[in-house]
């Protein structure tokens, strides 16, 4: 649906080899650090068969949700086309431990 925003995190660069296995996400072979935006309650999961990977083509970006549970991102619909993103956020008001300017 073009008519709708979301609000993700981007994961993985164009070149990159995004990799979803037991619940940990790897970019390139290394895991990523995820502790400072997900809750200890929050898993990463494949849609379909673990694990997953994702080679993320030129012009394109993986995106996922914070919410990891419920969230409908790049696991679901793949890397986004360059021209299928629109701004970035700037501004964080939850949690409200981590509320303030994104640098």
């Amino acid at each position: 649906n073009h008519d709708q925003f979301m609000i993700k995190r981007l994961i993985g660069l164009p070149g990159e080899t995004i990799m979803i296995h037991e619940d940990r996400v790897y970019v390139n072979g290394e895991a990523l650090d995820e502790s400072m935006y997900i809750l200890d309650d929050q898993v990463t999961r494949c849609v379909g068969e673990s694990p997953c990977t994702f080679s993320v083509e030129a012009g394109h970006y993986f995106f996922l949700g914070d919410n990891r549970t419920n969230s409908y991102d790049s696991r679901g619909f793949g890397p986004l086309n360059k021209d299928e993103i629109f701004g970035h956020v700037t501004y964080r008001i939850r949690p409200i431990r981590s509320i303030g300017r994104i640098e």
